[in-house]
């Protein structure tokens, strides 16, 4: 690589160079204008903020997770005799008597 040139992960902010962000920055002043623009950057800068705010609360609770000890395994009941359960005695159904029985290999009509 020729002396001189930075390499892409050695550039500024979020990847861009010097020039790329000042080319970003004269065209927001252009389409917001100058009153507007500090406002725009304050309300940015909020939102940073609070995103930055919210990643360290998650993050302390996902170690403060990590680290609890685990609860204790509940106690064993106590061996008991089970009865076997009776089996369930299903009695045949019986067809009503308006039906009329077919014989096997008779056609339906």
């Amino acid at each position: 690589m020729p002396p001189g040139l930075l390499q892409r992960d050695e550039w500024g902010v979020f990847g861009l160079s010097f020039w790329e962000i000042a080319i970003i920055l004269v065209v927001a002043l252009v389409i917001f204008g100058p009153k507007k623009l500090p406002d725009l950057a304050r309300g940015l800068g909020k939102g940073i903020r609070e995103f930055r705010k919210a990643t360290e609360d998650f993050k302390s609770t996902m170690d403060t997770e990590m680290h609890r000890p685990d609860p204790a395994p509940p106690k064993a009941l106590p061996a008991t005799k089970t009865e076997a359960l009776p089996e369930a005695h299903a009695e045949p159904v019986e067809a009503p008597s308006d039906t009329v029985e077919r014989k096997p290999g008779t056609p339906v009509t």
